[in-house]
């Protein structure tokens, strides 16, 4: 068979009792992930995510998952496709595989509307071509006990997250993000069971801070490689103490001789060093109407532009953007001469300051 071809090819989205069927391709491409991890995988997320899959004669020869999140933007909520477990069989590779799988899924989302597809690549190259750009980065840095400030409290408690916890946890942690954020996964009962089973899997755990009966935040302890504090969540009243909240539950869980820890996605400044920025999550718009509908400016804008996506075809042409304090609205336009032309994978960018991408807060993993 000549290379890039397959000849009998077909793209399809499995039925959900067949998706077990890819878990074979999963383990042989993402050999890296444990038996536990790949246990909860296909337990909790593949047993409600859509999967599509490349087959030849029957063969699962490459797939693409798209797992579902509730997602907050501007305080509405909204569905979110995140893609992930995008792979191919290896003696399937260069063969345009990968292409044909994410040109069925992006006419499958554009079809319900959704407004952006996102995903954590592998590497970034290999999503650039398909108009994918970052546009979330979490914020790392370097937390030392011996920098840490000792404050005269002590009723602040620290305990493990149980699921008669979830229902005030989700509160205090939607509540603390809509106030930081105009784009965020909504946290919901189950959005932290399937956390704590994958928490379970990574050798972590999720602890909640209360004072008193009212809880003030939580955090995510990751021990499968290097120690992490991950997604540091905290009222505005508490952030002072944040540092002191993480030193304790570091010493406590990694012992007296851990001087420092990592600390991951947090948003308040946190008494560290070496604070970098890691580029995480890549998006694509997929229903430029939509996506559009997201931008917001306190002062009125007008442009007219050509938009440019080889992909999605229906987003093409010249339009009239209008963007207020209410949100932003597009109609078609005959085309002008010198009329400014731009890639859709540009258009994040070039509204910045209107986007909710610019003010995000997205850490999944899977």
């Amino acid at each position: 068979m000549p290379k890039g071809v397959l000849s009998e090819m077909k793209i399809e989205r499995l039925k959900r009792q067949e998706h077990e069927k890819t878990r074979s391709l999963y383990q042989e491409v993402f050999e890296e992930d444990t038996k536990e991890f790949v246990d909860y995988y296909y337990q909790n997320k593949a047993a409600e995510n859509e999967i599509f899959a490349a087959k030849e004669k029957e063969v699962i020869c490459g797939m693409a998952h798209l797992n579902p999140y509730q997602l907050v933007i501007d305080g509405r909520e909204e569905h979110g496709a995140y893609l992930v477990a995008v792979a191919t069989k290896k003696e399937f590779r260069h063969r345009k595989v990968m292409t044909s799988l994410l040109k069925q899924i992006f006419q499958f989302l554009y079809e319900k509307k959704y407004m952006f597809l996102y995903l954590m690549p592998a590497a970034e190259a290999i999503y650039t071509p398909f108009d994918f750009r970052f546009f979330y980065s979490q914020r790392e840095q370097i937390l030392e006990r011996k920098r840490i400030k000792r404050s005269d409290r002590t009723d602040l408690k620290v305990t493990e997250v149980k699921e008669h916890d979830f229902g005030i946890l989700c509160d205090t942690l939607n509540e603390i993000l809509e106030k930081k954020y105009r784009l965020f996964t909504k946290r919901t009962p189950k959005y932290l069971e399937d956390l704590k089973q994958e928490l379970k899997a990574m050798k972590g755990r999720m602890m909640a801070v209360f004072d008193g009966t009212k809880c003030i935040g939580s955090f995510q302890i990751i021990l499968e490689e290097e120690p992490i504090i991950f997604e540091p969540l905290f009222r505005e009243n508490y952030t002072e103490q944040i540092d002191e909240i993480l030193a304790d539950s570091m010493e406590k869980e990694l012992g007296k001789e851990t001087e420092q820890v990592k600390i991951v996605a947090f948003s308040e400044n946190i008494e560290g060093e070496k604070e970098k920025k890691k580029p995480w999550m890549m998006g694509r718009i997929i229903h430029l109407e939509r996506w559009i509908a997201t931008l917001k400016s306190k002062n009125k804008k007008e442009i007219l532009i050509e938009i440019k996506d080889s992909w999605i075809p229906k987003n093409e042409g010249c339009y009239e953007i209008m963007i207020e304090s209410d949100g932003g609205r597009l109609r078609r336009i005959e085309k002008k001469e010198n009329l400014s032309s731009v890639s859709i994978a540009d258009l994040p960018q070039l509204f910045k300051e209107e986007s909710p991408f610019s003010e995000a807060f997205l850490n999944e993993w899977v």
